[in-house]
């Protein structure tokens, strides 16, 4: 009885013959063509403002801490459950 692996059933390709079939053949008219590049300027809102300027203002006091502003390993999350009931 032989033994059926997939190795007998891949075909032998010599690297040379399958590098010069890659130089000589051509992608064009294969691939689809590329989209246009659409160039657009930017429009100020008020909501990339707002973004803009905190995220500077930001920046600005990070960089200018003498001490960092806390310790990354002592950060615990929690949770704020708002409720309708007044006390």
């Amino acid at each position: 009885m032989r033994c059926c692996c997939l190795s007998n059933f891949r075909p032998q390709v010599d690297d040379t013959k399958f590098l010069d079939l890659i130089q000589s053949t051509t992608l064009v008219g294969v691939l689809p063509l590329p989209h246009s590049i659409v160039v657009r300027r930017y429009v100020q809102n008020a909501y990339t403002n707002l973004w803009f300027t905190t995220y500077m203002w930001g920046v600005v006091f990070l960089r200018n801490q003498t001490l960092t502003l806390m310790d990354a390993s002592k950060v615990r999350m929690f949770v704020v459950t708002m409720s309708d009931v007044l006390s």
